[in-house]
């Protein structure tokens, strides 16, 4: 490594019973002078999949920018997905159902689509939609906006669960 003892000793505590916050993470890139993985265009900021190594150091005296901090009052911290699992789905007309799984891209390992059942809990059809739709998560309410109406929800793709033992 390319740290001193003392950088290392005065180094920001890593709390493991805290979430991670990005004021955390922006804290910790900037004490150590690295770049902010999440900045760029791509899914996981400068590259489309996680990154395995760091990119360069930045010159001394010019710390990383991570772009317009986040509004004030505005929630980052992270969450399981399984925390929003069960969640309300409300279109933009009406709340038409509820999240029940997510679909995982396994080459970006990104949320792809929601899977969101509609109707009643134990009679209605499981449907995909596209993850690029969710407008906002509230935690507050339980609920997930989307910017789709309830028939745009309804005409979605259908889900089916393969069956355990199943070979495509």
């Amino acid at each position: 490594m390319n740290l001193t003892r003392a950088q290392i000793e005065n180094g920001p505590l890593i709390e493991s019973h805290k979430p991670v916050s990005r004021q955390y993470e922006e804290e910790y890139h900037r004490y150590y002078g690295w770049p902010y993985y999440w900045q760029g265009d791509a899914l996981w900021g400068m590259s489309g999949v996680p990154m395995m190594e760091l990119p360069p150091i930045p010159p001394p005296g010019k710390p990383p920018t991570a772009g317009d901090p986040p509004p004030k009052g505005t929630e980052t911290h992270l969450r399981s997905a399984q925390a929003v699992n069960g969640y309300h789905l409300r279109a933009s007309d009406r709340e038409i159902g509820h999240v029940c799984d997510f679909m995982m891209d396994d080459q970006n390992w990104a949320i792809g689509q929601l899977v969101i059942k509609t109707g009643h809990r134990l009679s209605g059809r499981e449907v995909q939609i596209p993850a690029n739709k969710v407008d906002r998560i509230s935690y507050e309410d339980s609920t997930v906006y989307v910017n789709l109406t309830s028939e745009g929800v309804e005409e979605s793709p259908a889900h089916y669960m393969a069956a355990a033992g199943a070979v495509d």
